[in-house]
């Protein structure tokens, strides 16, 4: 996970929500010297998982225009999540590679599937279409 808050922030964040002890790398604001949307906190975070060589077969998820900055100049490929705090239209303006509406998706993404893909899943599509709404473009 790479994140804009303090270490300390992030950590008990993630402890309140039964998350610390199942991610395997955090790197935080104060752990970098440029954050995002900088690539340097994404490039550190692949680094340090050895995948640093296949940042283009990485999608990095974010709910924000400056992670979605940060995970393309760091060269991978980037998904916005549409359950965040901004509208669509803010995170398409960034042109992800892929458009998140539910968790579940990000595990619709294999290798090979063509960027800008409406990526969704029946229980999304589903919610979709209470809200009153089609299907993602």
């Amino acid at each position: 996970m790479v994140t804009s808050k303090a270490k300390g922030v992030a950590r008990r964040t993630m402890e309140v929500c039964g998350l610390w002890d199942r991610v395997d790398l955090v790197v935080a604001g104060d752990e970098v010297e440029r954050g995002k949307p900088d690539p340097e906190p994404v490039r550190r975070a692949l680094a340090e998982l050895g995948l640093g060589e296949e940042a283009d077969e990485v999608v990095f998820v974010g709910d924000s225009p400056f992670d979605l900055r940060s995970g393309r100049a760091a060269g991978t490929r980037t998904a916005a999540v549409g359950w965040g705090p901004l509208d669509r239209a803010v995170l398409d303006a960034e042109r992800p590679d892929y458009f998140l509406n539910a968790l579940e998706e990000v595990l619709l993404i294999a290798p090979g599937t063509p960027t800008r893909a409406a990526v969704s899943s029946p229980r999304s599509r589903s919610r979709s279409a209470r809200r009153g709404r089609g299907p993602s473009p």
